[in-house]
């Protein structure tokens, strides 16, 4: 374009309106040879202008991220071929759980040692929950009936319900867990249990469920990962509500492993899950008297409550 204007103007100028075509011509291509010269120098100023701040050494190769996709896909793959599999006594009722040890990363499937029957709480009183499945089977592919019994103050009530999985985070593994072959990925459902319509004030229970799992020799496990030494471990969150048979209430009811879900003020203990005095006598007295009085006496009545199904 600048050539263009150029020549425009030079046919037009005054000074050179009687010169022939060849002096035209020659002064055109001497102007040409003026403007690429000045452009080729202007080019290598500009690359010689950009600094190198990239570190050569920090850019991933092809094979780095071939290798990640690989391991990442593997993972997944194998909870997406085995997510159909029955969790009933691994997972939502176990009864063999892959411990892991703080100490030495043991990874071994042994039988529970640990309490593992839920805490919970009903009503907007964190009034004292109890729920206990006697067994978990499976139904379909995705569902699993549950059978047990709930307690709520001093009434225990027979239920059945179904537990239904509805989706997964994609699985991951640590530097460590990958060594040992193991990976984790937590499940999510929902669930709904009928009480025992002949008994006095019961309902029907309802609402979501997270399960957190460990990925061994394909099979899924609970997830006892800080099991033994993290304040904040906690498994097996059901979130839900009570409704009664007759509809006319309904209550928050939740209940977990270690912790409750949804408990905002009412659990205020640091490494372990602990009420806050305001609600401890709404069925919390033996819960708390373990730890305020050491005696034979108070650990025998609490573990005697513990088990409280089998009265």
């Amino acid at each position: 374009m600048y050539l263009i204007i150029c020549r425009h103007n030079i046919l037009h100028s005054q000074t050179y309106r009687h010169m022939n075509s060849t002096t035209l011509s020659f002064i055109l291509i001497i102007i040409m040879v003026l403007a690429m010269a000045c452009k080729s120098k202007v080019s290598s100023q500009d690359n010689n202008s950009v600094p190198t701040i990239i570190n050569q050494d920090s850019i991933p190769t092809h094979n780095n991220h071939k290798q990640i996709s690989e391991t990442e896909g593997s993972v997944f793959f194998e909870y997406d071929s085995i997510k159909y599999n029955d969790i009933s006594q691994t997972v939502i009722n176990p009864n063999y759980i892959l411990y892991i040890s703080d100490l030495d990363q043991n990874f071994e499937i042994k039988k529970t040692d640990f309490d593992i029957e839920p805490l919970g709480y009903r009503n907007t009183n964190y009034q004292r929950f109890y729920i206990h499945f006697d067994s978990v089977y499976k139904s379909d592919k995705n569902s699993y009936v549950a059978i047990g019994r709930t307690r709520y103050r001093d009434t225990i009530r027979s239920f059945e319900g179904i537990i239904t999985l509805d989706s997964a985070s994609t699985a991951h593994s640590t530097d460590i867990s990958r060594s040992v072959g193991i990976a984790f990925v937590s499940l999510y459902g929902h669930y709904c249990f009928i009480e025992d319509t002949t008994t006095n004030a019961s309902g029907k229970i309802y609402g979501n469920v997270e399960y957190d799992c460990i990925i061994k020799n394909g099979q899924l496990l609970y997830d006892t990962d800080g099991i033994d030494y993290s304040d904040t471990y906690k498994n097996r969150q059901y979130a839900g509500q009570w409704i009664a048979h007759n509809g006319n209430r309904t209550e928050p009811c939740n209940w977990g492993d270690f912790r409750i879900p949804n408990s905002k003020e009412f659990d205020i203990g640091a490494g372990i899950f602990f009420p806050t005095d305001e609600y401890s006598d709404n069925g919390w007295q033996l819960y708390k008297a373990r730890f305020y009085e050491y005696s034979q006496t108070t650990y025998d009545e609490y573990m005697k409550d513990s088990k409280w199904w089998n009265k």
